[in-house]
């Protein structure tokens, strides 16, 4: 039996695609759960055969077997067990599902035990030590759901894919080993919304400014390739200009990329315009995504590194890339900065969809610090669609800053002084921008200090 068929028609399945849980899970009958694993894989971009009636001498007694789109190109063997959460699968389940794959004379080919359930210590030892084995348990295999889920267009009604290479559960193994450094020593906070002109590269700058007033040493990172962070901190006279292009390019260590700015307290890892080139889009490359985050925390712990910032302020493009979700990926903290027009709230559901989805990619929690009004009017078509974001706050239990930046002609003043190579920020003007973005930061490192070790009870090696 093919994918093909009733099952991408169900709409048990598809519901519960939506919304994956393991309660959900386990209320299906196991052949039905065996369906929906199938239909999981489909999504991934497999081929995938349900292969469970046939059994050994005949079969080797798997349950799904995977093939690369269109071919007969053998990509894994799935186990499905739907057990309920506390029946660990055990030592001898394991092994018994290993001695098959020996059987199969498939060393070279992954297989995949997929279970609501967990796995023992024992299990997960017997697993690691075969190298091809991947035990995906009731909460990895909903990260594997909401990663997919959030990665593509969702092609219910069909058994193809958009996916030329499908997405191997495995990335989530190498996600979840890269080493974060943590936010206790530096704070990695991305500024995101799919939707531009909303103050991202004005709020990642400026909140950098008002930390460095505090003597905190920043980094910023500009993954955005109109390089408007990038222009607004200009490097000292005679300092080479050096890009993020030729990490992405020419693999170029990222320590040997960031360059001094004109103001004290503050580097940054710039962005160049050649950078639109070579995104590859806003759908799954899970493999770059988590080398990224690897070489970006790697770079945080250096020692020379690590002693030196106390914060890394990403800036992330207005749309669903490559380096949108990289950056999220990478952090800690997300703040989304929005102007309340109509139908503002879209690209704010798209950005945290991407935040989840990177989320479920590193297992590790990107906290929403919240959504920032921007370019604030007290008019009443803004007081009206600040409902709309209100409502949105409510739903996805984001809170909003109690301050707002208000629309201050004073910033692109500022702006056009520091693109100039002059030192006078928006924090040498006395202006209401500047004055809320003191507040926000007020606001931002009481949110971290509730989730982390306030910064000075840290032990730090000074330089």
């Amino acid at each position: 039996m093919t994918s093909n068929g009733n099952i991408l028609d169900n709409s048990a399945f598809r519901s519960l695609y939506q919304k994956p849980s393991i309660a959900d899970m386990l209320s299906l009958h196991p052949k039905d759960f065996e369906q929906f694993v199938l239909f999981i894989f489909t999504q991934a971009g497999y081929s995938v055969k349900l292969v469970a009636d046939r059994h050994f001498p005949a079969a080797d007694g798997f349950d799904l077997e995977l093939y690369a789109p269109n071919t007969q190109n053998l990509m894994g063997f799935v186990e499905v067990r739907r057990f309920q959460e506390n029946h660990a699968i055990d030592t001898d389940q394991m092994m018994a599902f290993i001695g098959k794959l020996t059987v199969a004379k498939s060393r070279e080919v992954p297989g995949y035990m997929v279970t609501t359930s967990s796995f023992n210590k024992n299990a997960l030892t017997a697993a690691e030590r075969q190298g091809n084995i991947f035990p995906l348990s009731g909460e990895t295999f909903l990260r594997y759901i909401n990663y997919i889920r959030g990665s593509h267009l969702i092609l219910m009604g069909t058994e193809t894919s958009h996916f030329s290479i499908p997405i191997s559960p495995r990335v989530l193994f190498k996600g979840e080993q890269i080493s974060f450094i943590s936010p206790n020593i530096t704070t990695v906070l991305a500024f995101a919304n799919n939707k531009g002109g909303v103050a991202k590269s004005t709020s990642a700058l400026n909140i950098g400014f008002a930390l460095a007033a505090k003597n905190e040493k920043v980094l910023l990172v500009d993954m955005d390739a109109q390089c408007s962070l990038s222009k607004a901190v200009p490097p000292p006279d005679g300092a080479q200009e050096k890009t993020l292009l030729e990490y992405f390019t020419q693999r170029s260590p990222m320590m040997s990329l960031i360059r001094p700015t004109r103001f004290p307290g503050i580097d940054i890892l710039a962005a160049h315009s050649e950078m639109t080139y070579i995104d590859p889009g806003g759908s799954a490359n899970p493999d770059r995504e988590a080398l990224f985050a690897q070489h970006f925390h790697e770079l945080l712990q250096l020692p020379d590194i690590q002693s030196k910032y106390r914060w890394a302020l990403i800036d992330t493009p207005p749309a669903q890339t490559f380096f949108t979700r990289a950056a999220i990926g990478a952090s800690h903290f997300v703040i989304m900065p929005v102007v309340l027009e109509s139908l503002a709230a879209v690209p704010i559901k798209k950005a945290i969809t991407t935040v989840r989805t990177m989320e479920a990619l590193f297992d590790h929690h990107n906290t929403i610090l919240g959504f920032l009004v921007t370019r604030w009017e007290n008019t009443g078509s803004v007081k009206d669609n600040f409902l709309e974001i209100g409502e949105l706050s409510d739903n996805e239990e984001i809170p909003i800053f109690d301050t707002r930046i208000p629309k201050d002609g004073r910033i692109e003043i500022a702006h056009i002084n520091t693109i100039r190579g002059k030192t006078k920020n928006l924090f040498g003007f006395k202006s209401s921008a500047a004055h809320a973005y003191n507040a926000v930061l007020e606001e931002i490192l009481n949110h971290v200090n509730n989730h982390y070790i306030p910064a000075q009870q840290i032990i730090r090696t000074t330089e």
